[in-house]
């Protein structure tokens, strides 16, 4: 069996969650039509609290009105999961995959993506594992990454959001995906540097020191961006992230010269 193709387009600057939101209900429908194929989008957030369809206000440890001098958007979500947030320094990947066009169960991506999130980890030395009751990607007894799902008529949308080096304060603000007393963590609190510039050059020696094995099993000849890695750390991980993608999913990566957007889009 053939593998079959993946968009990947990655967005350079932080977006709002509701912009990103109606992105991914436009590609939706243009998945459903079979005009393109599974899409999977890498992206950062403007700092935003959303809440999933199991939310409940009293995950919010603080008023409305706090939230928002403290900088941050509040979105409602039809994700599922509940409170959490995002912001630069976050790696947040949105997937629009035809769910059944494979006869692939929804229990059964959500496991391939938190695997996903295992191998990329383990590419920096970091171990990651799945939890036995909660969603998501854990690192010794702490949150590295959650999942959240929503899926209709078998095309998924949302996705996943990794800690890389984002400021976690916003954390204590809410509890985190309805999970009392949960500790939050990030990729660059299991390596050896602190800051985000340092995360800059430690990361770039770790891909510059593994990328020639990492191209040499994956690369293909719609793949050719594995060899031009970058050194920003979320841009690092995100490129990481879609090649485990392809290989977990059977996927080859092509990235689109011309990526599908609303009229509205650049409005």
């Amino acid at each position: 069996m053939s593998k079959r193709k993946l968009w990947v387009h990655h967005f350079d600057i932080p977006l709002t969650y509701q912009k990103t939101e109606a992105l991914q209900y436009y590609l939706h429908q243009l998945r459903l039509a079979e005009h393109i194929p599974d899409t999977l989008l890498l992206l950062e957030h403007v700092p935003t609290i959303s809440m999933g369809k199991r939310g409940s206000a009293s995950d919010i440890l603080i008023p409305h009105s706090a939230l928002i001098k403290k900088g941050y958007t509040i979105a409602t979500s039809d994700r599922g999961g509940q409170v959490t947030y995002h912001g630069p320094g976050q790696l947040i990947g949105y997937c629009i995959f035809k769910l059944y066009h494979a006869q692939r169960r929804l229990r059964d991506f959500i496991a391939h993506i938190e695997q996903v999130i295992i191998s990329s980890l383990a590419y920096f030395g970091i171990e990651g594992y799945a939890h036995d009751t909660h969603r998501g990607v854990w690192v010794k007894d702490k949150k590295i990454a959650s999942v959240g799902i929503a899926i209709t008529k078998g095309v998924t949308r949302h996705g996943f959001a990794i800690n890389i080096v984002n400021d976690l304060s916003a954390f204590r603000d809410i509890v985190p995906c309805g999970i009392v007393d949960v500790h939050m963590t990030r990729v660059i609190d299991h390596i050896t540097t602190r800051t985000p510039q340092q995360a800059d050059k430690h990361l770039d020696s770790i891909v510059q020191k593994n990328k020639q094995q990492a191209y040499t099993q994956n690369h293909t000849q719609n793949d050719t961006h594995l060899s031009d890695l970058g050194v920003h750390p979320v841009l690092t991980f995100a490129k990481i992230c879609a090649r485990n993608m392809a290989s977990i999913l059977d996927y080859y990566i092509e990235y689109p010269t011309n990526f599908p957007k609303p009229e509205w889009w650049n409005r």
